[in-house]
């Protein structure tokens, strides 16, 4: 099954989520799988050398939150449908409206002149 917090794979049996610790509740990882109305939002953050290179925290729908290092790849399963994903480190944040259709990845930068997150959807 699936984090209903961080969406991360978890163990069928598991209690709590390893990765965020969040009590589990979730549907087994078979039903989801075999559910044609869950997909994957792929967020893929650039490798990009700075002095200073925090994680960029994002968060979808105010539920779900995850932390991308700079160069690393974070998926949940999400439903179909309209979401807000807002992305955030250090006093810099922007915004994303998207509707889900299919499975999606988003890739996200620091734009090195402006300071400004930078988001592409593919």
């Amino acid at each position: 099954m699936f984090c209903r917090k961080c969406g991360k794979p978890i163990p069928d049996d598991s209690r709590f989520c390893p990765a965020c610790g969040s009590p589990t509740t979730g549907t087994p990882l078979a039903a989801q799988e075999n559910n044609p109305t869950l997909y994957s939002l792929t967020i893929d953050r650039a490798s990009q050398v700075f002095l200073v290179n925090p994680p960029i925290k994002v968060t979808i729908d105010n539920t779900i939150h995850l932390s991308v290092e700079n160069g690393h790849t974070e998926s949940v399963q999400i439903q179909p449908g309209k979401h807000r994903l807002l992305f955030k480190c250090s006093l810099r944040s922007a915004k994303l409206d998207i509707d889900i259709v299919k499975d999606t990845v988003i890739e996200l930068s620091w734009n090195r002149v402006t300071g400004k997150i930078m988001t592409n959807i593919l």
